[in-house]
């Protein structure tokens, strides 16, 4: 499922979005992998490949090897406080079941989305998000998978229109 968010955040046909970028939190390390599409380079959508940047981003968040995982994925420290500081956008969002319809929103290319990987949102992450303004959407994202979710945010995000 990692290797899937990877391909629906970064990649296209033939490419990789340049200006998007895919952050994966873990909370108990208080570490962060991080994508950017503007430097990965040879990244194929296919999951054996993946397989191996990922494995040796496990590694890395278990603390053995380098913080530079691959060309344009590296790891950082922050907790999630900080992370959300850092990645801004005008529209900042999270996937919640009691968040308003996605379609009721205008998604453009200046997007964060929060997307909860088969866990809760603490109560303290909780409370940061809306401290940080980011709004809770739904619009049944919540019945599907994180991967999914990612594919239908960046669809709504290319089609630059209310909804998906």
């Amino acid at each position: 499922m990692a290797s899937r968010a990877v391909v629906y955040s970064l990649l296209v046909s033939r490419g990789v979005r340049e200006n998007a970028q895919l952050y994966m939190f873990f909370r108990e390390e208080r570490k962060c992998l991080l994508f950017e599409g503007s430097k990965v380079r040879h990244v194929m959508p296919d999951e054996q490949s993946l397989g191996g940047i990922l494995k040796k981003a496990a590694k890395a968040v278990k603390g053995y090897g380098s913080s530079r995982v691959h060309w344009g994925v590296r790891l950082i420290r922050l907790n999630f406080a900080a992370l959300l500081r850092k990645v801004g956008g005008r529209l900042r969002i999270f996937a919640h079941p009691r968040g308003k319809d996605l379609r009721a929103l205008v998604v453009g290319s200046d997007l964060s989305a929060v997307i909860p990987f088969f866990t809760e949102y603490t109560g303290a992450e909780l409370e940061e998000l809306k401290r940080q303004e980011y709004e809770p959407v739904d619009g049944g994202l919540s019945k599907l998978y994180p991967d999914q979710t990612i594919a239908v945010l960046q669809l709504a995000a290319d089609r630059g229109v209310k909804g998906a």
